[in-house]
């Protein structure tokens, strides 16, 4: 082979030989090197072929016209510029620190269509630039087609303005590629295609697709500890096994795309608004998507194929979503919801589904949006037609028109207590329409069936992981039936219901535990129910309700007369009301009422946990309260104000004791009879009240200040605590058990026998009644 030369560091034709150290112009025998020294542009405008070429640093080759081809065998050494606006094929081995630049388009390109070819051999190195420009194309074939092949890309390979580059071959022990720098598609339309028919191809580097599409169709696999970055509308697909870490550029818009059976199994990271996970082939239509929070990992599945894509960073089940791409084949995006927690009312969750079986009524779910509650659309639940209904979904409201009324219920998804939160809230009787299907509450829940059929699918895609249940009066019939059903992706004891007033129904929950019955005891729906609706089921927290105290409907005074939906004890507002109150007593740390697991429960909305009892509480206000206490109460709680209990149950020695806790303010006990029929005994903060004969207390009590009797001689008709009370340090049930068991060995320790003494007095609104009447039982 002959080394022929350019003579100088000036720039010329290629096919003129004066140029040339030889006078003459390099050929397929030659070895062409533009080895001077200087910055200077060589133009070649004829087809050539030459054994080698070596470029200088500051030299510059631009083929103009013609096929330019770099012979077999030959070492191709760029450290300068070489401009394509034709055709350059490579055989030879080939070691670029410089420039390779192929360029289409319009101008300056003289020929329809520029092609760069590398078939290399031997081993070739790329620690410069190889770019294709503007719709030209370079293909890289990798293959032993004379022997041992290799390539190694320590620079940059890209794809620019709508250019496509391939990189493929047949890889084995004998040849190799492998990307240590990086492979880019710039803009839209440029790509680069990597494949091969056998063996796998090595990334220990960067790919980038930045606008344009990065696609790895090989059979086999791609290898190494590279990664792999979507940028600007970009896309990556991914056709075989792929193991590298990839990233979403920030707002890249971009799309990672999987063909059927593909295997992703690195870590993506950067999903949000605006990217979209491609399952192409993968039908939309029977898929479903499932997010497992614990792992971080997405899932769709069609029954046969079921990629998964481990993401990092922080995600919320309810921000995917899957639907279909252009060609039918299931997509996930993401849409963030709101990161901050709901907004529980007064912190508690109690209370809040109780503001939410509140709202329900109102059909609209701007209050509780504005508690950081992200209403659930129509196209995220997928709802379909079920039994016939005929509904509308807006704004988070379910609303189906029934004769003479609405079927209504809020639906809400949001972030309580760091997990993913789906709350169904179901609306009760409080119209005509509703009164009408209280015979047959399976008649009503038929209305409900869209919704409650599209569940399941709603919480596999969307990650849920607590689901709550919330309704008033039918409603809370409503809760007890959803309880009764199985929903995929969430078991049982992730799926709590909460009502108020329920009637009951003809379904038993799934784990009747996870339901809870708040109610007041001079409800009459809740008689009307045990009557005609079925059996309640859960458990039941009875609530004395002393906001009621001044109506014509009296504490423990049940009457079925009126309609429950007019009766004030029904009401929710009143129900409201009150949970707040219980919840209020329950965060009290210094009260009798804080240590129970009855206000554990309320504390955090778990009543299936151990302890929690039947019990009857009468939750007072911060206001002067004027509370009768009932024989059935087990609990009576004063606020701040100046209150005044009145006793006017039916009392014996042996009756299990009523805590009363009076809370802050001046309070008076107002008790039947004279002083000399009563006694008590404070120790420290704790005032035990005894009939006299009685070692067993009939009240325990905190917080009182005085007790006024109804008779006895003047001036001993009030009695003053002989010390200054404290609020109460926790009284537990297991204390109150232990008092109940104690009481029938505490009256015969005092030979009374069966007989205990009894006492009556008329129930006072005012101060200042009179004792009635009291006289010992035989």
């Amino acid at each position: 082979m002959t080394a022929i030369h350019w003579k100088s560091g000036v720039g010329g034709n290629f096919d003129d030989a004066s140029n040339w150290s030889t006078a003459t112009v390099p050929s397929s025998s030659d070895d062409a090197l533009i080895d001077a020294s200087g910055t200077y542009t060589v133009e070649s405008s004829l087809s050539r072929t030459v054994h080698s070429l070596t470029m200088a640093a500051g030299a510059t080759l631009e083929i103009v016209i013609g096929d330019f081809d770099l012979d077999f065998f030959g070492t191709d050494t760029n450290n300068g510029t070489i401009h394509v606006y034709s055709d350059l094929a490579v055989f030879g081995a080939l070691n670029n620190t410089g420039v390779i630049d192929f360029f289409g388009g319009p101008t300056p390109t003289f020929s329809p269509h520029v092609v760069g070819y590398f078939q290399p051999t031997g081993t070739s190195t790329n620690s410069g630039t190889i770019d294709a420009i503007n719709d030209a194309e370079i293909s890289f074939n990798i293959a032993p087609v004379n022997g041992p092949a290799s390539f190694t890309n320590y620079g940059i390979i890209e794809a620019l303005g709508g250019s496509i580059i391939t990189i493929g071959g047949n890889f084995g022990a004998t040849s190799s590629f492998t990307n240590v720098g990086t492979i880019e598609a710039l803009g839209q339309g440029s790509s680069v295609d990597l494949f091969s028919t056998s063996g796998t191809i090595t990334n220990s580097g960067h790919l980038v697709a930045d606008g344009g599409t990065i696609q790895i169709s090989n059979l086999d696999s791609i290898s190494g500890s590279g990664t792999a970055e979507i940028r600007n509308g970009g896309t990556l697909f991914i056709g075989t096994s792929f193991s590298e870490n990839t990233t979403f550029g920030a707002g890249a818009n971009g799309i990672l795309q999987l063909g059927i059976g593909a295997s992703f199994t690195g870590t993506l990271s950067g999903f949000t608004t605006g990217d979209k996970i491609d399952f192409s082939g993968l039908q939309y239509s029977g898929s479903t998507l499932a997010f497992d929070p614990t792992n971080n990992a997405l899932t769709v599945s069609n029954g046969v194929n079921a990629p998964t894509i481990h993401l990092s960073g922080s995600y919320v089940g309810g921000g995917f979503q899957l639907s279909a791409d252009a060609s039918g084949s299931a997509q996930v995006t993401y849409t963030p919801p709101s990161q901050s927690p709901v907004n529980l009312t007064d912190g508690n969750l109690v209370v809040e589904m109780a503001e939410l079986a509140n709202e329900a009524y109102g059909k609209s779910a701007a209050a509780a949006i504005g508690r950081n509650w992200h209403a659930v659309s129509a196209t995220d639940l997928h709802l379909q037609p079920a039994g016939g209904v005929t509904f509308a979904f807006s704004d988070g409201v379910y609303d189906v028109t029934i004769p003479h009324g609405h079927a209504d219920a809020l639906v809400l998804e949001g972030l309580v207590d760091g997990v993913d939160t789906l709350a169904v809230a179901f609306k009760g009787t409080d119209d005509f329409g509703a009164r009408i299907n209280w015979p047959t509450p399976a008649n009503y829940f038929s209305y409900f069936l869209p919704l409650i059929s599209s569940l399941s699918d709603y919480i596999s895609s969307h990650g849920i992981q607590h689901l709550l249940f919330a309704g008033h009066s039918l409603g809370g019939s409503m809760v007890q039936d959803a309880l009764s059903l199985k929903y995929t992706g969430i078991t049982a004891a992730k799926i709590d219901g909460y009502t108020w007033a329920n009637p009951g129904s003809d379904s038993k929950p799934i784990d009747p535990h996870h339901l809870v019955n708040f109610e007041h005891t001079n409800d009459p729906a809740l008689d009307l129910g045990r009557f005609v609706l079925g059996p309640r089921y859960g458990t039941d927290i009875l609530i004395d309700s002393a906001t009621e105290s001044t109506s014509p409907f009296q504490t423990n005074s049940r009457s079925p007369v009126l309609l429950p939906s007019d009766n004030p004890a029904h009401k929710m507002d009143s129900y409201f009301l009150d949970t707040r109150l219980l919840a209020e007593h329950a965060n009290d740390e210094s009260g009798a009422f804080y240590g129970t697991p009855d206000a554990a429960a309320l504390r955090t909305g778990a009543f299936w946990t151990a302890g929690v009892s039947r019990n009857q509480t009468i939750p007072g206000t911060n206001q002067e309260d004027n509370v009768t206490i009932s024989s059935q109460d087990d609990f009576v709680l004063g606020g701040a104000g100046n209150d005044n209990f009145h006793w006017t149950m039916q009392t014996s020695a042996g009756s299990h004791p009523v805590v009363i806790d009076g809370g802050l303010g001046t309070d008076t006990l107002y008790l039947p009879g004279p002083q000399s029929l009563w006694y008590w005994r404070t120790i420290g903060t704790e005032t035990d009240l005894y009939l006299k004969g009685s070692h067993d207390p009939i009240a325990i009590i905190y917080g009182v200040e005085h007790f006024h009797f109804a008779a006895g001689p003047p001036g001993d008709s009030t009695a003053k605590i002989d010390q200054p009370l404290q609020i109460a340090a926790a009284t537990t049930l297991a204390e109150l058990s232990n008092l109940h068991q104690t009481s029938t060995a505490g009256q015969s320790a005092l030979g009374l026998g069966e007989n205990a003494l009894e006492v009556y007095a008329s129930p006072p609104m005012t101060h200042g009644f009179q004792f009635a009447d009291f006289h010992l039982l035989a």
